[in-house]
């Protein structure tokens, strides 16, 4: 034999399949998944990634949803849920509500506010029926405006709202992807990073994670903007290039038959067990100048009292706008963190008012609640 000839092992090596390999793979994830699972609902991972999603495009609703489940979760329910737009989130604090109406009445009420960004009265009706069939709240107070009623108004934006899993699972498309969404604590976490190949990801990321601190137990989110005096004074212009544009989307104001139907959707919850009282913000007059003179929102008011009426609900009119100071706003129609408090307060005694004067009261969570 040839010494300088090595012999060589032609045993062939046992490597693992292509099969095998994903097996255990999806062996590990699954067991790192469970351990998530588990962190996640015991609370020792709470603060690890701790913005939570169920994939929607509307980060702040995802932050209202998870705010809520929390204190519910702390204080075993909520007796009154207060819906609406944009303006109700900045410019209503449960806690001087809970106050004021306890002076009144006697009554300690757990109060949670649930206002959201850029959305009309079509998709806060979908809204209002989930967080009615979840939380059983005892009242809804829902804060409505002349704009949830102009056809076509937010009609993009809703599509793009209900264009999710988890929503439309709640208005019983079920799907398996909406299911897990909804229970699992850690795919919620996870989903908060599936936009990471983006540019502006950290950007996104670190804005979800200050307004979710940011944002109170109780819902209310503080705006620091003031707006100037002239801003708010100055009276609406058509010939004004921004102005002639909602001068446009709002004259000949009518409203839609569509999105009463979307009114009377939320009142119809009464007959479920939940108290639905309606009501406005306090705006700033100039506001209503794009919608017509004063026939135009007359006319709106007195249709909004008879559909109340007619739901055996109540219309709650806004209180004297005047008592916010001009520096207590950020616009013409959103309140800032000096005047939420003082609205909050006369909003207060005005349904303390309701209660103790006419018996018309907010009512106590009306079942057992889930977080």
């Amino acid at each position: 034999m040839n010494p300088f000839i090595s012999k060589t092992n032609s045993t062939p090596q046992d490597t693992p399949s292509f099969i095998k390999s994903c097996l255990i793979g999806l062996l590990v994830f699954i067991i790192l998944f469970i351990g998530l699972e588990f962190g996640y609902r015991t609370a020792l991972l709470n603060d690890f990634l701790p913005v939570r999603s169920i994939g929607s495009y509307h980060t702040q609703f995802e932050l209202k949803l998870f705010k809520l489940r929390d204190y519910v979760a702390k204080y075993g329910g909520v007796d009154v849920i207060i819906i609406g737009n944009s303006m109700v989130n900045t410019g209503i604090i449960p806690g001087e509500i809970a106050n004021e109406y306890e002076s009144s009445t006697g009554n300690q009420l757990r109060i949670f506010n649930f206002g959201i960004e850029g959305l009309t009265i079509s998709p806060i009706s979908d809204i209002s029926q989930y967080l009615a069939d979840k939380y059983h709240p005892g009242t809804l107070l829902v804060f409505t405006e002349m704009r949830d009623y102009v056809h076509n108004n937010g009609e993009e934006t809703e599509e793009t709202f209900d264009d999710n899993a988890w929503i439309q699972n709640q208005l019983g498309n079920w799907s398996i992807e909406g299911t897990i969404a909804d229970h699992s604590y850690a795919l919620q976490h996870l989903l908060s990073l599936r936009n990471w190949s983006r540019y502006d990801f950290l950007d996104s990321y670190n804005l979800a994670y200050n307004r979710l601190n940011a944002i109170s137990e109780t819902g209310y989110e503080e705006d620091s903007y003031t707006a100037t005096t002239n801003s708010l004074m100055r009276e609406p212009d058509p010939s004004n290039v921004q102005d002639a544009i909602l001068f446009k989307e709002y004259q000949n104001y009518k409203m839609a038959l569509d999105r009463i139907e979307d009114l009377k959707n939320i009142l119809a919850l009464q007959n479920e067990g939940t108290k639905v009282i309606l009501s406005e913000m306090p705006v700033y007059p100039s506001y209503f100048i794009y919608f017509g003179d004063a026939r135009v929102r007359q006319k709106y008011l007195t249709t909004l009292n008879r559909i109340a009426n007619q739901s055996h609900s109540l219309f709650v009119p806004p209180v004297n706008p005047s008592i916010i100071p001009l520096d207590g706003r950020s616009d013409n129609h959103h309140l800032n963190y000096k005047g939420a408090p003082i609205y909050s307060e006369a909003l207060g005694v005005q349904l303390g008012s309701l209660c103790s004067q006419r018996g018309i009261c907010l009512n106590y969570a009306t079942g057992p609640t889930t977080p």
